[in-house]
């Protein structure tokens, strides 16, 4: 889970996950098997309850991604 960097609400959080399936933050992750001349990639973002007290409020995070390319 991406932790939200806005103080105020550790409650929530954003979890990510690739092709319906938790993305394991600073893991390596083979995306592509076999590459074609076009690749899309499908990852999404949801919002994650982390246990706690709910607050109203912003919800802001970062993720950096790197790709290599074998």
């Amino acid at each position: 889970m991406l932790a939200n960097t806005t103080a105020g609400n550790d409650a929530v959080g954003i979890q990510v996950l690739l092709n319906n399936n938790t993305v394991t933050l600073g893991n390596n992750l083979q995306v592509i098997a076999n590459s074609q001349a076009q690749e899309s990639l499908a990852f999404n973002a949801y919002y994650y309850y982390n246990g706690g007290t709910l607050k109203p409020g912003l919800l802001t995070s970062l993720a950096t991604v790197t790709l290599s390319y074998n």
